[in-house]
């Protein structure tokens, strides 16, 4: 029994205090992995050992306006201080922001050993593990605290699982672009954008490097976007999202909402909005300079960049939707052996024969049709629509095939028609062309010889089936017929067998 991952790749090849109040979070956390280097695991224990226990039972590490407090361990100061003085510089370099001089204070991250330190600290915290506040300090400026509570895991060298870091990195988003733009909140859906986006990054990377290039892959609220793509109406502004307000990211449609301002991040900040990057900082240079008695979102709006960058924000939305017609991989079971993968020098200029065929049902059907090289035989399995397998079928008479030459399942028929080729007496071995037509069970309908019972040495004889070429059988619902094609070589009067092609049709039955 072979796992069908091998048809995944085939399938691939082939087709505040002034405190704010807690914000809610769109749809599921997501779990971010986290482990430190081995100098950096020395470096945390080795700094540790230098801070004392405060009075209030809190170690504390600081430097110049960034800090890190905990009451659990010396070494979790120093993990959570290394952490976060990271992430701040992730932040601004990934996200091409800068912190506001002007109202740039301290920051603080606070790490909770218990549940009622987390509370007392926060007390309207119920159901979050992660808050932050957003504080005005004696000369002006904004100091952040951000405050988590540890999870049942309490080794600071195991930081990835003792932290929530994927709710913790959403605080970082929202209270980092307060930061960025200065005396004024951000408009929603930017702080949103950001906080969605920096709750699924690897605070190691500085930018998109070629791991992040690809489509990147975001769990339910990646599968959620494709799924309202699928509406060929659904194409939202750039205005529109602006335009969102903290209640539509609290109401009925906060998972599609979150779901767009996190790929309009993805667009701004990924390789394909590159050129629109620099609107990030120049955005929030405008709200800052407005200051808060100013309508922010009538400030975006103004700016003749949104109705610029429209056509390819689009267009990102058009690569979001077309990942739901990439493969997706499910496990099989399977009888016998499968191809090998084609080795390039084995392609040649013209083609090869399919060796695995994906051929469409009703209903949203398919059956995966292979050549099994160890047996010789031909394999069908069906599947339903939601993959899974329905039926398993070898035909006995197509013991002995060398080769896959194409299938067509004849819709309301119910069967299939297979092109293949087998060894001849005359003809030799691999040298004849059949056609077949079997029933859902595997039952013989007509087995029918094209050619490739003369000798290969007779002027005109046709033979190879299939040979530095390919095959195709199709099905024409209209019109009940089945049309095949595949290459072959032919004997000409100058001795040589030449390549050439065979097309024909004949109806389900033979």
């Amino acid at each position: 029994m072979i796992g069908s991952r091998f048809f995944s790749l085939w399938c691939c090849l082939m087709i505040a205090l002034l405190a704010t109040p807690p914000l809610l979070r769109s749809g599921e956390p997501s779990t971010l992995l986290w482990e430190w280097s081995s100098s950096e695991q020395r470096r945390i224990t080795s700094n540790a050992a230098r801070l004392t226990k405060g009075q209030d039972g809190y170690w504390e590490n600081a430097f110049r306006n960034i800090s890190t407090r905990t009451n659990v361990s010396a070494e979790m100061a120093m993990a959570g201080f290394y952490y976060l003085e990271m992430s701040v510089e992730s932040f601004a370099k990934v996200s091409s922001l800068s912190f506001s001089k002007a109202t740039y204070g301290n920051i603080q991250l606070v790490i909770h050993a218990k549940p009622e330190d987390f509370k007392a600290a926060n007390p309207a915290s119920d159901g979050l593990h992660c808050v932050h506040k957003v504080v005005t300090n004696v000369n002006g400026k904004t100091d952040i605290e951000f405050h988590v509570l540890l999870g049942k895991d309490h080794n600071a060298l195991a930081f990835g699982s003792a932290i929530p870091l994927s709710e913790l990195q959403y605080e970082f988003g929202l209270a980092f672009s307060q930061l960025c733009t200065g005396k004024t909140l951000p408009p929603e859906f930017l702080s949103r954008a950001l906080a969605e986006f920096f709750s699924l990054w690897d605070m190691r990377l500085e930018s998109y490097v070629t791991p992040t290039t690809k489509s990147v892959p975001y769990g339910s609220k990646d599968v959620k976007l494709r799924s309202l793509l699928k509406d060929q109406t659904f194409m939202p502004t750039v205005s529109s999202l602006v335009s969102l307000t903290p209640a539509d990211f609290m109401g009925a449609d906060k998972d599609k909402n979150a779901a767009l301002v996190l790929s309009f991040m993805d667009f701004m900040l990924g390789v394909h909005g590159k050129r629109f990057r620099s609107l990030l900082p120049k955005w929030c240079a405008a709200l800052e300079k407005e200051g808060s008695g100013h309508d922010n979102t009538q400030t975006l709006l103004e700016e003749k960049s949104l109705k610029k960058m429209q056509p390819e924000w689009r267009q990102h939305l058009c690569r979001v939707a077309g990942r739901s017609l990439m493969p997706e991989p499910f496990l099989f079971e399977v009888n016998g052996s499968l191809p090998k993968q084609l080795a390039l020098n084995q392609g040649g200029n013209y083609g090869y024969r399919p060796n695995v065929l994906l051929t469409p049902m009703l209903g949203g059907a398919y059956t995966l049709v292979w050549h099994d090289p160890t047996g010789l035989a031909i394999r069908l399995m069906a599947c339903d629509a939601q993959n899974k397998k329905t039926a398993l079928v070898t035909p006995e008479f197509l013991v002995g095939a060398r080769s896959l030459l194409g299938c067509a399942y004849t819709g309301k028929n119910n069967t299939y028609v297979i092109a293949y080729s087998k060894d001849h007496a005359v003809g030799g071995k691999d040298y004849a062309f059949h056609l077949c037509g079997i029933t859902a069970d595997g039952t013989k309908i007509f087995d029918q010889m094209i050619f490739g019972d003369r000798p290969p040495t007779e002027d005109g004889s046709k033979g190879e089936p299939g040979a530095a070429g390919t095959g195709r059988v199709i099905y024409n619902e209209a019109t009940g017929t089945v049309g095949y094609y595949l290459a072959h070589q032919q004997r000409w009067s100058d001795g040589i067998r030449h390549q050439g092609g065979y097309i024909g049709c004949l109806l389900p039955n033979g």
